[in-house]
């Protein structure tokens, strides 16, 4: 699944500091034939700057409702990933990170990229230990890996199944 940090780096990768590695990673996706999910959340925030569908429009992307079983799912993570105010974050960034979390719960996502180490990986950082879920994260502060798709892995990195 993707965050809205990822595909923000993706559509301006010229101009921002993290958009080449959102944009190997994008290759990577592209080239080995995976399908990445999009949350409508997602969506939302993304088009309030540019059009969703100049993303959608690449093809590898499968849109993703926001329905009463997410919901529900939120509700649950929300409980066990209690909001703390930091200069870093909002109320409403938590809320919408919290129901991408429950989307990719939802769709046994094994990873969320994102920009967004103080937020999304430490919502992620916060739900994983518990088994709460199993969704890991990649961050593209730490550039770009194939290590996170290779079968034989150390803890931290996975096989990707994004659709």
């Amino acid at each position: 699944m993707v965050d809205t940090s990822y595909l923000i780096s993706l559509a301006d990768h010229s101009t921002r500091k993290l958009g080449p590695t959102a944009l190997k990673y994008q290759k990577y996706f592209e080239n080995n034939e995976f399908e990445l999910l999009i949350s409508v959340v997602v969506a939302a925030e993304f088009h309030q700057k540019q059009p969703i569908e100049d993303i959608l429009e690449l093809g590898c992307f499968r849109l993703c409702p926001y329905n009463l079983d997410e919901a529900k799912t939120t509700a649950d993570l929300s409980k066990e990933c209690v909001f703390e105010k930091t200069a870093d974050n909002s109320r409403a960034q938590f809320k919408d990170d919290i129901k991408i979390i429950a989307q990719a719960k939802h769709y046994k996502a094994d990873f969320i990229i994102t920009e967004d180490e103080n937020t999304m990986a430490k919502y992620l950082g916060r739900l994983r230990p518990d088994g709460h879920i199993a969704t890991r994260v990649i961050t593209l502060q730490n550039g770009f890996s194939t290590s996170y798709f290779d079968d034989n892995q150390v803890e931290g990195q996975t096989n990707l199944d994004v659709g």
